[in-house]
């Protein structure tokens, strides 16, 4: 017990409210020892007092439930929630507010990004005008930048796209129709055969399959001077050689053979649908590599070959001109 407090005897005096305080100092007659207030040894403490918490020995000043902000890994411990509600919330230091401490409710979370990228950001799901597009050709006289020229255009026709004028320009309806070429009534696949072309028969009305051969054309100037451009080796759709002459010596070397050749380039790119046309003159004769050098056509090599069938084996240029470049050309 406290010192000061009776050990036996009446103690019913001691235990009133504020006896201790008025009578410490008397002599207990039980023990014989004298007793004063106060905080020195031997002393007591009064009824009323406080402590200070290294006085408290045997106090646990650890709370186990309490997160720390010098305690590693224990945000890490705690229990996951992977898909957060509306009225979930965490907590914050506002820092508009003092950095008092608020809760954050998931809502409001959601709320403050979307109006965020909102700004930033198009919606999954929208739409633009024309003018919104700035790299968009707005002419209106072409089609994905293609001409479009409508002269000539009559009732029925249809738009169709003319590939060596790179236009789009007025043509024959379609519709309906055949499926196939045996569906049509003018044609006659009759002993057709791999690589052969339609031609038109003007005795029968029919197309009728024709194996392709060379073929040559003779273009007249006005002065009555003749040249001719020929192709040979020809596989149709693909690529073919073409052979070149001006008939006249005193005409050579003044610019007419390339002129002559563009005439004619046409006619084999578009009726034999060629990819790329090559011509072999003989290495040591410079006029006929000197036209086709200008006229658009790229050195290839220079080898031993048979030009053509009624050419002897001799060393030549082989250039080649593909439609891409063709279609280049003024």
């Amino acid at each position: 017990m406290p010192k000061g407090i009776p050990l036996s005897g009446d103690r019913s005096a001691w235990d009133a409210a504020d006896y201790p305080e008025k009578h410490a100092n008397d002599i207990d007659t039980a023990d014989g020892i004298h007793h004063t207030i106060g905080t020195d040894a031997g002393q007591v403490a009064p009824g009323t007092h406080t402590h200070i918490e290294t006085d408290i020995t045997d106090l646990d000043h650890t709370d186990a439930n309490a997160i720390h902000d010098n305690v590693a890994g224990e945000i890490a411990a705690i229990e996951e929630k992977t898909t957060p509600a509306d009225a979930d919330v965490t907590v914050i230091e506002d820092s508009e507010a003092g950095n008092a401490k608020k809760r954050l409710s998931w809502s409001n979370i959601k709320a403050t990004l979307k109006s965020y990228f909102d700004g930033i950001y198009a919606a999954l799901s929208h739409t633009h005008t024309e003018t919104d597009i700035t790299d968009l050709d707005h002419d209106a006289g072409k089609v994905d930048g293609i001409g479009v020229d409508l002269t000539g255009i009559a009732d029925g026709d249809a738009l169709v796209y003319d590939e060596y004028e790179d236009k789009i320009v007025p043509g024959e309806g379609g519709g309906g129709g055949a499926s196939s070429l045996n569906d049509l009534t003018d044609v006659d696949l009759t002993g057709l055969a791999d690589g052969d072309v339609l031609v038109f028969d003007e005795t029968s009305g029919d197309w009728l399959p024709e194996t392709p051969a060379g073929g040559s054309i003779t273009v007249e100037e006005q002065d009555g001077t003749p040249s001719v451009s020929n192709v040979n080796k020809i596989k149709f759709g693909e690529e073919a050689y073409m052979h070149l002459h001006l008939w006249k010596a005193d005409k050579r070397q003044k610019g007419i053979g390339a002129r002559f050749v563009k005439m004619t380039l046409p006619y084999f790119f578009d009726n034999l649908l060629l990819k790329k046309l090559y011509c072999e003159p003989y290495a040591l004769n410079p006029a006929p590599n000197k036209t086709v050098e200008k006229i658009g056509f790229t050195f290839i090599k220079e080898h031993i070959s048979v030009p053509g069938s009624l050419n002897f084996e001799q060393l030549t240029k082989l250039w080649e001109l593909s439609y891409d470049d063709f279609k280049q050309l003024k």
